[in-house]
């Protein structure tokens, strides 16, 4: 088991990797920065499940943990009694972003008073596309290209980028 740590607090990431050292856990790494950062998508990213506690709405936060999780992953996104409702507002978002077998599981009904809502939800697998598709530039011509505005050459930005092109793919305690 290898666990990631992802914290964009520099005291929090001080004490979390004061706390690994001092318990020699060996298989926790702590990871300063944003989940949606490619210094984070390479470090973490390819996890089985991802973590979060309910710091965005759901397709916010889908958008930050899918790219950390391999195909076939999952995420569990601690939410509160809106989690049924996050989902019916955001299920297409969600879909769009690979996101499939959306579930709400209830855990601790028989320790707490109030059951935590989390929201499972599997990274399914991209659809792939044909070589050569009309109206699709190859992602190396897309990597490589610049455009010109304004007189000023300038490159395409992440968001320009296909989505299988732009994605990179942890357990995280925090995005």
């Amino acid at each position: 088991l290898r666990i990631t740590l992802v914290e964009p607090l520099l005291r929090r990431t001080v004490y979390l990797a004061e706390f690994v050292e001092a318990n020699g856990l060996d298989n926790v790494l702590v990871v300063r920065g944003r989940a949606e950062q490619p210094s984070v998508l390479q470090e973490a990213g390819g996890a089985d499940v991802v973590t979060s506690r309910a710091v965005a709405p759901l397709a916010k936060l889908a958008k930050w943990s899918l790219p950390l999780i391999h195909e076939g992953g999952r995420m569990l996104a601690l939410k509160g009694s809106s989690a049924h409702e996050e989902i019916d507002r955001d299920r297409d978002e969600l879909a769009r972003l690979g996101a499939g077998n959306l579930e709400v599981l209830e855990c601790g009904r028989d320790a707490l008073p109030v059951p935590t809502l989390v929201v499972k939800a599997e990274r399914m697998p991209r659809p792939s596309r044909r070589k050569n598709e009309p109206g699709m530039r190859p992602a190396a011509y897309i990597r490589s290209s610049t455009s010109t505005v304004s007189g000023k050459k300038s490159k395409p930005s992440r968001g320009d980028l296909p989505a299988d092109v732009a994605e990179s793919s942890a357990v995280s305690s925090s995005m």
